[in-house]
């Protein structure tokens, strides 16, 4: 996902002259224009004090994980202020800590700043909304929400006119944006005016594109229109398309100083550093604890993987001594989800170092720009730190550039040829050749720079501030904490994806770094949550697992846990069946001895129904025998049966479908598929995990 950086240029940007010249007029009569050359407004003098003689005319707010939707907030605001627009910006979180640091302030203040003359209510914001995960908020955004959500005032926000564009990640199927949806939907319940549409991005394709038209076709033109409205002036022409054609190459916004220091102070300047808080995309840094690797084994191996991979399997097993954290120990229960910090391949970063100049050894510190507030500044990373570590570490190199990021980049090529083949790859025209280069392809950024286009020279600072932080990756854990009590086991599939335009294969972060931990290292768990899948608190209650692959993790782990509760504990359990998808008995069947030998035959796993999907001419995959199971599965449900699926999206919808079918089909006429799906996932009763299989 894209970092700060800055913003659209080019045929993106929008030009304060010709065609857009009556968006500005519209809104300089409305008196939302300051000064050029105004000092910019500090976060805290534009949203903590609503009570200001001249709040921001358009504030944006934005909540995110990794960063993405602040990145399109401060290139929203630079768009804005390139125009002489008064747009001010602020990441959610920071409303909460105002009302806790100020109670006699409402959220009503601070969202709706504005009174029109006759004393009415007026603000304008508009919000960019992350989803993160599988359709939950970003961690920034979670007061913020529980706040609107706790609201009961249907006219609370009345005044307000605004709009929400979502970002969000169409893999994750039926989650698909769901905080922006929500978001949109609350404001309007709250007594805010959609002035625009709700507009959605989608980071599995070109989320670039997606703003882009959503800004230059509804929220721009809608925001002249509006500010025309509020003068009480006829309504402005639009912006034209061939006035956003130049090619204006504004250079890379930078928010940090950066000082190489020698290594002889690193504990001086680490005690400093650390009384620095971390942004808010970047607080995992400091979170959870180091666990040591007791084992790290292959499943089974790809036969078509190449060889140059030096893989040892597609499919691993990871043991964690859960018994000697170093940092904050996190207690693990049965079904949890945990997240890990991955680090980057050895030798990407050298080959990246290498490329553009870096000393691997040089040590840094960031520090706030001159005539920033030490009180605001925010570190996107933790420092001292070596540049070995910030390109290991602390920065995704595997992730593609957005287009807005390859613009960045191409004025920093030196090669002439290469500089404009990178703007045209970052241009609207050149749509197609970027979705079929650079996302296809899943060229991430250190490749890009490292092998594809090796003029680019960027200083490291500026590679700081197009670079996207590390975000933790989610894995289930594959044990019962009664079976293991002193470890964590983890499954995961290697993801090496092999490229048409070359011989190379793009491989995932986390995968391939779990995959070559030794022995005795350690690995960061930064936190770990309560999924879905857990057993049931009745023991006797039917459970039926759908998985394929890996997916089967969180399944071993509740097998183990009705084992252990049955044979340690002499606890009656239910019956407990998986339907399992693999390709061939003989090359993918994880588990095997553990699910038949052990369990299986302990009758602690009732049935196995197992899906070989290349054992025959024609596919059969697991959702196929659901289907043939299905008046079996239909007297489990009657029975009051958990079903749980986890694998890759396309089959966890496919089995949805199945099941929604075999519901149709013994459902009484009173109750309607949907609400007979829905009620089982209000019960805990029917729960999915699904994850992209080219993601690790």
């Amino acid at each position: 996902e894209g970092a700060r950086g800055d913003d659209l240029t080019g045929d993106d940007s929008l030009n304060a002259s010709g065609g857009c010249l009556s968006l500005v007029e519209s809104l300089a009569k409305a008196g939302s224009i300051r000064s050029a050359n105004t000092h910019e407004s500090t976060l805290m003098e534009a949203f903590f004090d609503p009570s200001a003689d001249n709040p921001p005319y358009l504030t944006i707010y934005y909540a995110t994980q990794s960063g993405t939707s602040e990145f399109y907030a401060y290139a929203l605001q630079q768009e804005g202020r390139a125009m002489g627009l008064d747009v001010g910006i602020c990441n959610v979180s920071h409303l909460i800590h105002s009302i806790e640091m100020s109670l006699d302030q409402e959220l009503c203040e601070i969202l709706v700043p504005h009174k029109t003359k006759s004393g009415r209510p007026r603000g304008r914001a508009v919000f960019l909304i992350s989803t993160y995960n599988d359709g939950g908020p970003s961690d920034d955004a979670k007061a913020f929400l529980k706040a609107l959500q706790n609201i009961k005032d249907h006219k609370y926000l009345k005044g307000l006119r605004y709009g929400v564009f979502g970002f969000g990640n169409s893999t994750f199927g039926s989650t698909y944006n769901t905080q922006g949806k929500l978001y949109d939907q609350l404001f309007s319940q709250l007594g805010g005016k959609r002035i625009v549409p709700l507009a959605l991005g989608d980071d599995s394709k070109d989320i670039d594109w997606d703003f882009e038209q959503w800004k230059w076709k509804s929220w721009w033109p809608t925001l002249a229109d509006l500010a025309s409205r509020d003068n009480q002036s006829a309504p402005p022409g639009q912006p034209s398309e061939e006035n956003k054609g130049n090619k204006a190459k504004a250079d890379i916004e930078e928010k940090y100083a950066l000082e190489f220091i020698s290594p002889a102070d690193y504990a001086q300047h680490k005690q400093k550093c650390d009384q620095v808080p971390l942004h808010s995309n970047a607080q995992h840094f400091r979170e959870g604890a180091a666990y040591t690797v007791k084992d790290v084994k292959p499943l089974w191996k790809d036969p078509d993987l190449s060889p140059k991979l030096k893989q040892s399997g597609s499919t691993m097993h990871l043991i964690l001594d859960s018994t000697d954290p170093l940092g904050d120990p996190l207690k693990f229960k049965t079904g949890d989800n945990i997240a890990i910090m991955p680090h980057n391949r050895l030798s990407l970063v050298e080959t990246l170092a290498t490329q553009l100049g870096y000393d691997l050894d040089a040590m840094f510190i960031l520090k706030p720009l001159e005539g920033t507030e030490e009180a605001v500044f925010e570190l996107p990373f933790p420092t001292p730190c070596t540049v070995r570590d910030f390109l290991t570490k602390y920065c995704e190199l595997t992730t593609p550039p957005r287009r807005s990021v390859i613009r960045t980049l191409s004025k920093c090529a030196t090669n002439g040829e290469e500089a404009e083949e990178l703007y045209q790859l970052s241009s609207k025209k050149h749509r197609e050749k970027y979705l079929n280069f650079v996302v296809s392809q899943n060229v991430g950024l250190g490749e890009f720079i490292g092998v594809y286009y090796k003029s680019i020279q960027i200083p490291i600072l500026k590679f700081v501030a197009v670079c996207t932080p590390m975000q933790p990756r989610w894995y289930s854990m594959s044990s019962s904490n009664l079976l293991h009590s002193d470890e964590v086991h983890l499954t995961f599939s290697v993801v090496s994806i092999p490229r048409s335009i070359d011989s190379s294969y793009a491989q995932g972060t986390a995968s391939h770094y779990m995959s070559n931990l030794p022995i005795g290292d350690r690995m960061q768990v930064i936190r770990n949550t309560t999924s879905g899948l857990v057993v049931p608190s009745e023991p006797k209650t039917p459970l039926i697992m759908i998985a394929n692959g890996s997916g089967v993790a969180p399944m071993l782990g509740l097998i183990q846990e009705r084992h252990y509760q049955k044979k340690e504990l002499g606890v009656k359990v239910g019956p407990t069946e998986l339907f399992f998808g693999i390709r061939r008995r003989d090359l993918d069947f994880i588990y095997r001895e553990e699910l038949l030998e052990t369990y299986k035959q302990a009758g602690s796993l009732s049935s196995l129904h197992l899906a070989c999907s290349r054992a025959q001419m024609h596919k059969i995959y697991v959702q196929h025998l659901v289907a043939k199971n299905s008046e079996h599965v239909w007297k489990m449900l009657r029975r009051g049966a958990h079903i749980y699926v986890c694998g890759k999206l396309s089959m966890c919808a496919e089995v949805e479908n199945v099941l929604r079918a075999i519901v149709s089909r013994n459902l009484d006429e009173e109750q309607s598929v949907d609400e007979f799906i829905e009620k089982l996932k209000e019960e805990g009763r029917y729960v999915q995990e699904s994850f992209d299989a080219n993601h690790a």
